[in-house]
């Protein structure tokens, strides 16, 4: 239990503003035929109208850059669209990173390879 607490500490906001930003990834997508933004400042008027205020401390980039149709029948609940640029170490030496999914919910995920399988299997490029 103290390390998951100690883990959770760490992370602080960042699944809450992964989460946020996916989120507003989403609706921004309604809003413009489907395609995902291209960069976090396309987002601000969307967190504003939610009434999110971002802590400014973390360092999040967009990994999806594809359209929501090409997420159609996919586990919209696995696929990241988003990921904190810092990764954390755990008092084990293991490795976490927080990723916002398409489904709109924050993760922390741990990693013993640099995050290279995992992001395999839930970070999409989309076909052109």
């Amino acid at each position: 239990p103290g390390y998951f607490e100690e883990l959770n500490r760490m992370a602080g906001r960042k699944p809450m503003e992964a989460r946020d930003l996916a989120l507003a990834m989403q609706i921004y997508s309604a809003d413009h035929t489907g395609q995902y933004p291209s960069n976090l400042d396309l987002l601000t008027p969307y967190l504003v109208r939610r009434q999110v205020a971002l802590s400014g401390t973390n360092q999040f980039e967009i990994v999806y850059h594809g359209t929501w149709e090409q997420l159609k029948g996919l586990p919209i609940g696995t696929i990241a669209v988003v990921r904190d640029q810092q990764i954390l170490m755990g008092a084990d030496g293991k490795a976490w990173r927080v990723y916002g999914m398409a489904g709109g919910l924050g993760q922390l995920v741990e990693s013993a390879d640099d995050f290279k399988s995992w992001e395999a299997e839930h970070v999409i490029v989309p076909k052109k």
